[in-house]
């Protein structure tokens, strides 16, 4: 078994052979595709549901346990990372698996529209009409959770402030890891973590 350090090792060569296939050639559709299959892990004992909002999909996550409780259904919405050029609900769900698993709700994974084909605001949008959906299928604000990891943590950030503006209801509660919402990239961990 490897130590932490050699883990974290082993897992940045990975991506570093994943990273050095790619050049000015590679198109967006490749880099997706690598990446999914790089980060792809299938999960026992998880129920898995494709679904459509609208012209997006989504997928539905239940571990076991998770969904109605004795006091009702409760969601996390969730958004992947990526830059906003890569990542999928595939490429994330081993990570919204474990979600499911520890907070013991179902989680909603988002295929929201991507870079370079889909500019701003198409990826706020999506989350938007994800939001909307999920209260149109009777889940109750309070009821939602939101949260995403990287730029995905950002889109959560988005929805946040887009919902605030217009009145709409919020979730419960949100959480971002890692969030990008520096992007001017003056923030100290852009050389610390360099």
């Amino acid at each position: 078994m490897l130590s932490p350090p050699q883990a974290v090792e082993s897992v940045i060569e990975r991506i570093r052979g994943v990273y050095a296939r790619w050049n000015r050639a590679t198109t967006p559709a490749q880099m997706r595709q690598d990446w999914d299959r790089f980060l792809w892990r299938e999960v026992a004992g998880v129920r898995t549901t494709e679904v459509g909002i609208g012209a997006l999909k989504a997928r539905w996550i239940d571990a076991a346990g998770a969904g109605p409780g004795d006091d009702g259904d409760r969601v996390l919405l969730y958004f992947h990372g990526g830059g906003y050029k890569m990542g999928s609900a595939a490429s994330h769900h081993e990570l919204m698996c474990r979600l499911s698993a520890v907070t013991g709700c179902r989680v909603l994974g988002l295929d929201y529209r991507l870079l370079p084909e889909h500019r701003f605001p198409a990826p706020v949008e999506d989350a938007v009409a994800a939001w909307r959906w999920l209260l149109g299928q009777g889940y109750a604000p309070q009821r939602i959770a939101v949260a995403g990891d990287s730029a995905g943590g950002g889109l959560a950030a988005a929805l946040l402030l887009q919902l605030r503006e217009t009145g709409a209801a919020l979730p419960a509660a949100a959480v971002l890891l890692s969030a990008l919402t520096d992007f001017e990239t003056r923030g100290a961990s852009y050389e610390t973590r360099a």
